[in-house]
């Protein structure tokens, strides 16, 4: 049991600083010291390193009782400590040696020693009683000693060996130049060789940095400089980063079933390097799927990642015809800009513009005269509601998550504004608002509690406020995504086309996720939503569809896949039947 840290040797860092950072690593007590003690070193060396400290050294040795007492006090205090009171005299010394009294109790005492244990029985302290005074002896110590803080480093001259000639030399450049100057710090440099790794032209990226004592003629130097602000000096320290190339163009091939598609088959390609050698990013995706009908996707993507400093500049071209979007024909050309704004933060500007073209479901008979038998047929198939879009969207994406595709902690925050017509042009307008938040908190044993609220709004302009968009363009709910227990996209009022979609959407989802035995794991839910034309078609009075069940998958990392049934809290004609009410799982719900 480690019930208190002990630092000594840090001159850099301050102790009270460090004292919080293991406390936020570890809070105390610890029950196995074993395994706390390396925990507690290694976030003392995480402290220097974040600081520039690289060349730190920290030991750490557990003192299960003091060997000499950690204070004495004058006098004889035997009464009381058997009536099993602390006289003040001896907590205020308690006090003036910082230590702490809190959840210890006199617990027992053999001759002239006394116990002071925590509520679990841990011994925290041992008091003996000598003829002429009192000695305290501490238990579960860990002492933590700084062996060399060394000096602070930055970053010198990164240089580059090995297949450098597959692109061009500014390209990898790029990728390390903001580094030189400042602090060395592993959270740096894993992130400039990831970066690196990631342009998909290398295999292999690694690297060595070069002290002093390696200094040569023609190799990477390193030097002293002083910093005026501390009058401390620091190391800087070239590094040399070895790269191995791979070839940049990859295919793939893939197959499978998906609710939107059906059976489908995939098709891809990637080029890493596309033009001219500078990192220029191609790719291009044709897929196949069968349902109801044939559904396709085309799409081809170039990507300049350093378009503007590091905002990524995107072409993409698309065509598709998915069961999922109603069977709407789209044709679409988008510029996009986006750019990490920080290691959470993620901002993307876009311009599309959409030719859709949604095929209407034929029309009734109508009979002529009230008593008359005769009829007038439509034409079995109508003229197909088709439109243009011209829309410019802005996205801000916050995400801490724990695990992306399967999150055990953080939160995903989203939030979308896109504005089409009006001086954009296109024959629809709107401006269309939507936001996706999730909240992950990590319980006890393994319980993980999973939070989802989906938002949408989308308002014509003003010269088209009431007229109705093309389904492509609006919400829908019901089904394993979005509130379970009903069919899919069944929820809401029907459009001309006779399908369920609407203008506002809500959809709350809630999850208790919790490990049955190894990747088996299972899940409660509580879900929620609806859409509608309008806010002014919200009836408060009316219960919202909702749904509870139970789910059951397997968590393979790459991929979840179960599933769940869910029993419909409110009847509506999008309810399933409970023989029927089973929802596949194919990755996380939400």
């Amino acid at each position: 049991m480690i019930h208190r840290c002990d630092i000594s040797g840090n001159n850099a860092l301050d102790t009270d600083a460090l004292q919080k950072r293991l406390q936020s690593e570890l809070p105390l007590p610890q029950p196995n010291a074993s395994l706390a003690r390396k925990a507690y070193g290694d976030a003392i060396l995480k402290a220097y390193y974040e600081l520039g400290y690289i060349d730190a050294v920290v030991s750490n040795s557990y003192i299960s009782e003091t060997k000499d007492p950690v204070f004495r006090v004058t006098g004889d205090f035997s009464v009381p400590l058997e009536r099993g009171k602390l006289p003040p005299e001896i907590r205020s010394e308690f006090r003036r040696h910082n230590l702490t009294l809190i959840g210890v109790y006199i617990a027992t005492y053999i001759g002239n020693r006394w116990s002071l244990q925590d509520i679990e029985g841990n011994p925290r302290y041992t008091l003996k009683q000598d003829e002429t005074h009192l000695e305290v002896y501490e238990h579960g110590v860990l002492r933590l000693t700084v062996d060399e803080e060394g000096q602070q480093v930055v970053f010198g001259k990164f240089h580059f060996e090995g297949d450098t000639d597959v692109v061009k030399k500014h390209v990898l450049e790029r990728e390390v130049g903001h580094l030189e100057g400042t602090l060395w710090t592993s959270k740096k440099l894993s992130s400039a060789l990831q970066n690196l790794y990631s342009l998909g032209l290398f295999r292999s990226v690694q690297y060595e940095r070069f002290s002093q004592s390696t200094r040569s003629t023609g190799a990477p130097q390193s030097s002293e400089v002083i910093d005026a602000a501390i009058l401390r000096p620091r190391k800087i320290n070239d590094v040399l980063i070895q790269v191995e190339k791979q070839k940049p163009r990859t295919y793939s091939v893939s197959s499978g079933y998906s609710f939107a598609e059906g059976f489908r088959g995939t098709l891809g390609l990637t080029d890493s390097n596309f033009l001219f050698n500078r990192n220029i990013r191609g790719r291009a995706r044709a897929r196949l799927g069968w349902r109801d009908e044939l559904g396709y996707l085309f799409d081809a993507t170039l990507t300049e990642p350093w378009l503007i400093g590091r905002t990524r500049g995107s072409l993409q071209v698309l065509a598709k015809k998915l069961e999922v979007d109603d069977n709407v024909r789209a044709l679409q050309g988008s510029f996009i800009l986006s750019r990490d704004v920080s290691e959470l933060h993620h901002l993307d500007l876009r311009y599309s513009y959409r030719d859709l073209n949604q095929p209407a479901s034929p029309m009734p008979e109508i009979a002529v005269g009230a008593n008359s038998g005769s009829r007038i047929p439509l034409p079995v198939a109508q003229n197909p509601f088709s439109t243009t879009v011209s829309s410019i969207r802005l996205s801000w994406t916050y995400d801490n998550r724990e695990r992306y595709l399967n999150p055990t902690g953080g939160m995903l925050n989203d939030l979308t504004v896109e504005y089409a017509g009006g001086s954009l042009q296109g024959e629809t307008s709107f401006i269309k608002t939507t936001t996706d938040t999730r909240y992950y908190q990590q319980l006890i044993g393994g319980l993980v509690l999973a939070t989802a609220v989906r938002l949408g709004i989308t308002t014509g302009l003003r010269s088209n406020r009431r007229a109705e968009l093309i389904s492509f363009e609006r919400f829908w709910a019901g089904g394993g995504t979005t509130v379970r227990g009903y069919a899919e996209r069944s929820l809401g009022p029907r459009d001309s086309t006779g399908i369920h979609r609407g203008d506002v959407q809500f959809i709350f989802n809630t999850e208790l996720r919790f490990p049955i035995y190894w990747i088996v794991r299972g899940a409660f839910f509580f879900d929620a939503g609806n859409v509608w034309n309008s806010l002014e078609d919200i009836n408060t009075t009316q219960p919202l569809p909702s749904s509870v069940g139970a789910g059951l998958y397997l968590d393979l990392g790459a991929l979840t896949a179960g599933v769940d049934y869910a029993i419909p809290l409110v009847s509506t004609s999008a309810a399933l039947d409970p023989a029927r009410a089973f929802h596949v799982r194919l990755g996380s719900t939400f």
